[in-house]
């Protein structure tokens, strides 16, 4: 007897694309840290009832990604200083694992893909566009870990990477990271056409750990002014 398939209920579906919605949003920056998640407009946005939005937010918050108090409106997660650190940390270990991998899996095509994203890098830096170069350098980053073929760690990755996205716009818009970051891309490419998967590893911890380190300093100084500001 052939096996089939049971079918995925029409609201589960609704749900799953409003959840990927707001996901793109958070892992562009888009959407920041504080920014309230309006389930009417994003009804509206998405052509869908509130019902499917409402579970969306709910996944999400059961990821961590989202706080959604009872009865009032779900807001894209705040992250303390201490946790925020954890979370470079853990980004940190995820990106060098996989682009290790990547370095002994990584095919042409992939290569291909990854020097076409580094172009389109180069206009977006070219044009000052910093939410382009956001969008593209999650891209980029998106194809190395994909190479790496090991669906477990794409998938803790993602988690992490959504939770810190909202705080990485900033290297962009705010910490003039982009000429770097293109050399440093440069080299990573560099390295996975040579497949030489040390030197991957290598490059890509020294990469993220730059990131990391901007970030977390930029969050405290930001964290200091806004203490300062608060009292009277």
């Amino acid at each position: 007897m052939d096996y089939t398939a049971p079918s995925i209920p029409e609201d589960e579906k609704l749900a799953s694309k409003a959840r990927r919605a707001i996901e793109d949003e958070i892992l562009s920056g888009r959407l920041l840290p504080g920014t309230r998640l309006d389930e009417r407009l994003w009804a509206e946005r998405l052509g869908i009832s509130r019902t499917p939005v409402r579970e969306a937010i709910r996944e999400l918050s059961s990821q961590g990604m989202v706080d959604a108090p009872p009865r009032q409106q779900a807001y894209v997660r705040k992250v303390e200083g201490a946790e925020l650190a954890e979370l470079f940390e853990a980004l940190i270990g995820l990106e060098t694992l996989v682009a290790e991998l990547a370095g002994r899996r990584i095919s042409d095509a992939e290569i291909a893909t990854l020097e076409v994203l580094q172009g389109q890098l180069r206009n977006a830096m070219k044009n000052e566009d910093s939410r382009e170069f956001q969008d593209l350098n999650v891209k980029f980053h998106f194809v190395i870990a994909q190479a790496s073929a090991n669906t477990t760690l794409l998938q803790t990755l993602k988690t992490v990477r959504l939770r810190v996205s909202p705080y990485r716009s900033w290297l962009f818009e705010k910490l003039d990271r982009m000429p770097r970051s293109i050399e440093e891309h440069d080299k990573i490419i560099a390295a996975l056409r040579a497949r030489d998967s040390v030197l991957v590893r290598r490059l890509t911890r020294e990469h993220e750990m730059i990131d990391s380190d901007r970030l977390f300093d930029f969050f405290l100084t930001a964290n200091r002014c806004d203490t300062s500001a608060g009292v009277k």
